[in-house]
């Protein structure tokens, strides 16, 4: 764990959420490996993620953990998308 470990909510409407994830999870993974974080969409969204956290999302609601500048990083290049 480390040490700058943060965790983050975005507000993102549902419907774009197939765009995020993409194509069996294409654009969701490379956000994961380019910033080293995991994101986490709600429900049966979260195609190919291994890692099945359940955590309480809303239908709006993805959520970016990792490290600070990781999940500032997806965050904005999200949010950029959506």
């Amino acid at each position: 764990m480390q040490a700058d470990e943060t965790s983050e909510v975005l507000k993102i409407p549902a419907q774009y959420h197939p765009s995020l994830i993409g194509p069996s999870g294409k654009y969701v993974l490379r956000l994961e490996d380019k910033y080293a974080v995991k994101i986490t969409f709600p429900r049966e969204a979260a195609e190919g993620g291994e890692g099945k956290t359940r955590e309480p999302l809303k239908a709006d609601e993805v959520l970016v953990k990792g490290g600070r500048k990781g999940v500032a990083g997806a965050r904005s290049e999200i949010l950029e998308v959506g």
